[in-house]
């Protein structure tokens, strides 16, 4: 424990700094000790904390923080100075008289004749009295005007703790005072305590009393130091040795928020460079102004307090602690006894060579200008108006208040682990005794002083939709050329739009992910305290864009369902007739009605068949989400890896009931969800392309295996100039066989003696870029399907029209023919695309004359269905999970809403893309299983 002089000169450093224009804020003090300062001629000054002389005429007091005079020399009421007795008197016991030994004077010892025992001899001092009689001391009783203190052996003159004698005197507070000079006055609308003890602490303040410069100091933080409050007048106006200004000067609050003064690294581990904790610490002051003490800071400035371990999280450095709670009034009165303790704050500076003090400026968002105006709400601080002291909670003015929230704020700098000063931010609230739920709460918070990274983020977000629009460019310079628009129309705006999205979607998911790791790793890992998280208003950009992202992403996806569920899909049925149609005697009456010379039918079985896996093929996807979205959710919340998103430069990765888990955030949430997110999706896509996808299954391969069995060709019309081909011609003639024959020719194929399956070679799969003469062609047989309008309930009722049928044979014979390249104003040649075409996904050249089929190496027919939109609907399953996760911080809740919305994509999709089956394919959708 420190000793009671150490404590009082430890807090008188609260008051060295002389108050004038240059001043910016309290300055450090060097440690001095008591005991280092020359007993007899230096005191300890508790308001410069160090050793001073007393000065001539003057010795050590016995508490060792203030000078007497010496034996012989008096110090009057009024004066600095102490004046020498001259012979024969003698001094009175409290240094304020001289007086007249009156039985008699010894030169000898410069001291009045030694009185004879007893309590009716003991030395009595009477100070000199109105009429001019010159004061004495003698051997008596207590005269009349004086008072005998209980074990003492003199006499106190009157005005000293007692006026019950004083005839002469005024009483102020307790203290008696002569009438003159007049003595100031307290306002007449203050509070009870402020009346009866204004007077009293002005004047002894003036004298010199420290206690009673403390009492005005409280006087006026308790008017939350309202200028025009004549405590908070008169504080001002006091020698620096006893009490410097509480404020700060105005508009030095820039200035002490950039003060580099504080030496001492923070870190976040333990070390022997620097501290791992605030060195925090708190003086107290009592209502009276008496010296409560100085030490460490715990949970003391705190009305909500919470049990060990938690609270040791509370000043450990880089840890984001929030608390809230609510208190009663009653607890309130029974914690402070009705008066209320005044509090200010110090942070310790301890290097190799210096231990030092820093002051730390208050900030009270109830204070009011001279003019009325808040300034400390405003977030402009060169206005803020900095003070030292606080409280919180009081009862004794006539509207109590109390803390009902406080904000501790570390500044960091750019290097090394050091701090700017951190600053204490207090709002009070007004309350009653019978109030029951007082909200208060707590926060300490590290901040950085540079915006670069909102800036930064800013315009790497503009950069983003600078090439999300070059993207959008280039994507409708293609969609131009395969849909052959000879000017803009609704459709092509609306694609520049979703191309936008898309392209910017994409770029800020990338650049959102990258900052997100940025931050996770490079927080983490620091061992000084030189990365602050990013600020509210920063990591409210971050939502924003984020959310903007997801929304874009929507969009996208949106079109994609819409587009997807119009494409035209037709299929052509490369089976031949087997011969005429034969009868026999027991069917001559069916026999009757057939045509002669009539070719056997070909089964539609086949082409049902190769119909129903393409509509199993249009929702699937290639990753799992399900899966997906639930082991995201096993490691982040069931196993609580999530807690390495808290704000706390510590790596948590369990969740501890007794440890204090700081608050998340929502960039480091995302930077989990997107580890998380990407790690298993690789996980499952890589186990779907080496291990399933190629020793199981790979449904797309699979599909267009089936077309070659069936002898059923795919054509895909995405676009009104571009489409894929899948070429599924059975290059045995026929695929309407028994068993026996359709295992020959899978044997015939694998020992290769028939020819190859693909269109060319062994190219089954082509991207087509049309010209305008094969779509006109095609728009004009097609028009008889189009005009039937076919739903699945009309297919159920009413069938396919008779010119429907037509529509659907001259189609087939239309696209064959054209595949065989028997048309002769309508034809194909096969190409390669460029790499940078491949790239892009675009063409740089139009179809002149005959049609492009470009060989293709990848299942690019997926295009149009779930299958090749796996990277967009992977976007939209994790930047929805990211959003709805940091603005609820519920891994659950996000998992839930994201399944709930990825299998709503998924239904819808199924259910329009058979719906658009059905119509474009004369398909009834019931039998479409």
């Amino acid at each position: 424990m420190l000793s009671v002089a150490v404590l009082c000169s430890l807090l008188g450093a609260l008051w060295i700094s002389p108050l004038n224009g240059q001043q910016t804020g309290p300055s450090p003090v060097v440690f001095v000790s008591p005991e280092s300062c020359s007993e007899g001629v230096e005191y300890y000054s508790p308001s410069r904390l160090t050793c001073l002389s007393c000065g001539a005429n003057r010795t050590t007091a016995e508490d060792g923080l203030t000078c007497t005079c010496s034996p012989g020399f008096i110090q009057p009421i009024g004066s600095q100075d102490c004046t020498e007795c001259a012979s024969p008197t003698v001094s009175s016991r409290d240094g304020l008289f001289c007086l007249s030994c009156v039985d008699g004077y010894n030169s000898a010892t410069g001291q009045c004749n030694t009185c004879p025992g007893g309590r009716s001899h003991i030395v009595v001092d009477t100070p000199p009295d109105p009429t001019g009689s010159p004061g004495s001391r003698e051997c008596v009783e207590c005269p009349v005007g004086t008072w005998a203190a209980v074990g003492s052996l003199q006499c106190t003159p009157c005005g000293v703790g007692d006026c019950s004698q004083c005839t002469i005197a005024t009483t102020h507070g307790g203290v008696c005072f002569p009438p003159t000079p007049p003595l100031p006055s307290p306002p007449t609308n203050a509070f009870p305590y402020y009346q009866e003890h204004f007077t009293a602490a002005t004047q002894l303040c003036v004298d010199g009393n420290a206690s009673s410069c403390q009492l005005l100091a409280n006087l006026c933080t308790l008017q939350l130091y309202n200028r025009d409050d004549p405590a908070c007048v008169l504080i001002q106006q006091y020698s620096e040795d006893l009490l410097q200004s509480l404020y700060y000067p105005p508009g030095s609050a820039d200035q002490v928020l950039e003060s580099t003064g504080i030496q001492t690294p923070l870190i976040t581990g333990e070390g022997a460079e620097g501290v791992s904790n605030l060195p925090l610490w708190a003086g107290s002051y009592s209502l009276n102004g008496t010296l409560l003490g100085l030490e460490e800071l715990t949970q003391q400035i705190l009305l909500c307090t919470e049990p060990q371990p938690r609270a040791s999280a509370l000043w450990r450095v880089g840890v984001v602690y929030q608390i809230s709670c609510t208190v009663s009034a009653e607890a309130l009165l029974r914690k402070g006894s009705n008066a209320p303790v005044f509090y200010e704050l110090y942070l310790r500076d301890q290097t190799s060579t210096t231990d030092t003090l820093h002051t730390l400026p208050v900030l009270i968002t109830n204070y009011r200008s001279t003019s009325g105006e808040a300034v400390n709400d405003d977030s402009n601080v060169g206005s803020w108006q900095f003070v030292r002291r606080f409280f919180l909670f009081e009862s004794v003015t006539a509207r109590p208040l109390y803390t009902s929230s406080t904000t501790l704020t570390v500044l960091m700098m750019s290097e090394g682990g050091r701090i700017f000063p951190p600053y204490l931010r207090v709002s009070y609230s007004n309350w009653t005794p019978t109030d029951q739920d007082l909200p208060s709460s707590h926060i300490t918070e590290y901040a950085g002083t540079s915006q670069s990274f909102l800036i930064a983020l800013i315009v790497l977000s503009l950069v983003c939709a600078v090439l999300g629009g070059v993207y959008s460019g280039l994507k409708v310079n293609g969609f131009v050329r395969r849909t052959g628009l000879t000017c803009c129309d609704l459709h092509s705006l609306v694609y520049a739009v979703v191309m936008f999205c898309d392209g910017t979607s994409t770029l800020l998911y990338l650049l959102l992910t990258a900052i997100s790791l940025f931050w996770l790793i490079f927080y983490k890992v620091q061992y000084y305290l030189l990365l602050p998280l990013p600020s509210p208003t920063e990591d409210l950009t971050f939502i924003l864009l984020l959310a903007m992202a997801a929304l874009f992403r929507i969009l996208h996806v949106l079109y994609q369902l819409w587009h997807q569920s119009k494409v035209d899909v037709f299929f052509i049925d490369w089976e031949k007739p087997r011969g005429l149609v034969q009868t026999t005697n027991q069917n001559a009456d069916v026999a009757q009605t057939i045509p002669p010379n009539r070719m056997s039918p070909v089964s539609i079985w086949r082409t049902y068949f190769v119909v129903n896996e393409w509509n199993e093929l249009q929702s699937l996807r290639r990753i799992n989400n399900t899966l997906l979205v639930a082991m995201v959710l096993l490691f982040a919340h069931v196993i609580g890896l999530e807690h390495l998103a808290e704000r706390d430069p510590a790596s948590n990765v369990t969740s501890d009931p007794s440890r204090y888990s700081a608050p998340f955030s929502p960039i480091l949430r995302f930077s989990i969800t997107t580890i998380f997110f990407s790690l298993f999706a690789a996980l499952l896509r890589g186990y779907m392309f080496l291990i399933y996808e190629r020793y199981f299954e790979h449904k797309l391969r699979q599909f267009v295996d089936l077309c070659s069995v069936a002898n059923v060709s795919v054509l895909v019309l995405s676009r009104q100039l571009y489409g894929h081909y899948i070429h599924g011609k059975s290059v045995h003639g026929h695929a309407d066989t028994d068993m026996r024959q359709m295992n020959y020719n899978f044997k015939k194929e694998q020992e290769d003696m028939c020819g190859r399956r693909g269109l060319e070679g062994d190219d089954q799969l082509f991207e087509m870029l049309l010209t305008r003469e094969f779509r006109t062609h095609y728009d004009k047989i097609v028009t008889p399907l189009r005009g039937d309008g076919l739903s699945h309930a009309q297919a159920g009722q009413t069938g396919v029209s008779e010119a429907g049928l037509k529509a659907h044979q001259g189609l087939t014979y239309y696209l064959s023919t054209f595949i065989e390249h028997g048309l002769k104003d309508v034809d194909y040649i096969v190409g390669v695309k460029t790499a940078m075409e491949r790239l892009l996904g675009i063409e740089f050249f139009d179809a002149l004359g005959k049609c492009v089929f470009y060989k293709t190496a990848r299942h690019s027919f997926g295009d149009v269905l779930f299958h090749g939109c796996e990277w967009s609907l992977f976007q939209l399953d994790l930047l929805l999970f990211g959003i709805i996760d940091v603005v609820s911080n519920s891994y659950p809740l996000a998992a839930v809403i994201t399944l709930l919305v990825s299998w709503l994509v998924m239904f819808v999709r199924d259910w329009a893309g058979r719906r658009n089956i059905a119509k474009k394919t004369l398909v009834d959708e019931r039998f479409l299983l």
